[in-house]
């Protein structure tokens, strides 16, 4: 059952490296100094040196009689960010946005991104970020894919 978590961690990271254009799509952290647009899928800072949290969940009984019979509900953390070295907060906000807009909008379009036993996939809880300095402008959304499972 868990390992439903990686297989969509996968459908959704070769989705958004193929349809995403212009955009730097990580398989979890992946550190760089280059401005642009990030989206990390499986971690919450698409900078980290080191571990982040990717997904949790949790597994219970479906029903009485049935004991294999399970209902597993987890949650994906990816994490949407812009750098831009003019200090254009504006673009930097806007860029992460998009991002997440076009993930789900991916999720809309195919409930279970082609992996087996997923019923639906969601996404609502995020949390936003913008900083401005000396290094230009940065903004960083993170945002979880829920996932529900029926087995």
């Amino acid at each position: 059952m868990s390992r439903i978590v990686a297989d969509v961690i996968d459908a959704l990271y070769g989705r958004c490296a193929n349809e995403l254009d212009e955009v730097f799509v990580l398989d979890g952290p992946g550190p760089s100094n280059d401005p642009g647009d990030y989206l990390a899928i499986g971690a919450t800072d698409p900078e980290s040196t080191s571990m982040t949290s990717a997904a949790e969940g949790e597994d219970d009984w479906a029903g009485v009689g049935d004991a294999a019979a399970r209902e597993s509900r987890s949650t994906l953390t990816c994490v949407a960010y812009s750098w831009n070295g003019d200090g254009d907060q504006k673009a930097a906000r806007d860029a992460v946005w998009r991002l997440r807009a076009d993930v789900c909008a991916m999720v809309r379009a195919d409930k279970s991104l082609g992996v087996p036993g997923v019923l639906w996939l969601n996404s609502s809880r995020f949390s936003f970020d913008q900083n401005q300095g000396d290094f230009g402008a940065e903004a960083r959304l993170v945002f979880v894919i829920e996932i529900q499972t029926d087995f």
